[in-house]
């Protein structure tokens, strides 16, 4: 008698926690498939996060072909970005969330890193003499500058030569190319040009410094 008991209450439990999760699980979702891939808009700047970048248009649908209401999403837009060409995720979440599930799919981006444009070149400190480096000297000063801001934030960091063993067999004065190193590499290049309104080629034109040799 006692065995039956304990049967029936086995029974009774284990068709309750059936139940139990029965009501957990819910209805299914209806499937969706992507059927436009949304479009990229904007420019991603290295150094900062996929959610610079908008996803426009795109289309999904059930699995009857009919239109599903909802957006696009990026699957991990706090992701910060380095420069290069890369494939990132997407998720479309529909309006009716308890009708529809939700669906994936992915699209190309390409990262661009920033070139600075130098605004003031360095001042040169020292004296070189003939058959000797431009290592030499010192640069000291000097500001590069984002040229893509309204109001051309400055670009920290430091000025080299570009060819630090270049040498002058000759007395006289000459210009040195050099080059603007950022401190922030993941957001900018190296910087060769400054810019020029009156410039005839163009409104840029190489960084370069005066120096007397001899």
């Amino acid at each position: 008698m006692i065995r039956k008991f304990n049967r029936v209450v086995l029974f009774v439990l284990l068709f309750a926690m059936v139940l139990s999760l029965s009501a957990f699980a819910g209805t299914p979702k209806t499937k969706v498939s992507i059927q436009t891939a949304p479009t990229v808009s904007g420019v991603a700047t290295a150094g900062y996060a996929l959610s610079q970048l908008t996803l426009n248009g795109g289309a999904a649908v059930d699995s009857d072909g009919n239109p599903v209401d909802g957006k696009f999403v990026w699957s991990n837009g706090g992701e910060i970005l380095e420069a290069g060409v890369y494939t990132r995720g997407y998720t479309f979440i529909p309006t009716d969330k308890d009708t529809y599930a939700r669906a994936s799919g992915y699209v190309t981006v390409k990262a661009y890193r920033l070139t600075p444009t130098v605004q003031m070149l360095p001042e040169v400190e020292g004296k070189l003499g003939v058959d000797e480096k431009v290592s030499e000297l010192k640069l000291s000063g000097g500001k590069a500058v984002n040229h893509y801001t309204r109001n051309r934030a400055v670009v920290e960091g430091h000025f080299e030569f570009a060819d630090p063993d270049q040498k002058f067999d000759k007395a006289g004065t000459y210009e040195i190319p050099v080059v603007f190193k950022p401190d922030d590499t993941l957001r900018f290049n190296d910087s060769v040009y400054t810019y020029v309104r009156t410039c005839k080629n163009g409104p840029f034109k190489a960084a370069a410094v005066t120096v007397t040799v001899g």
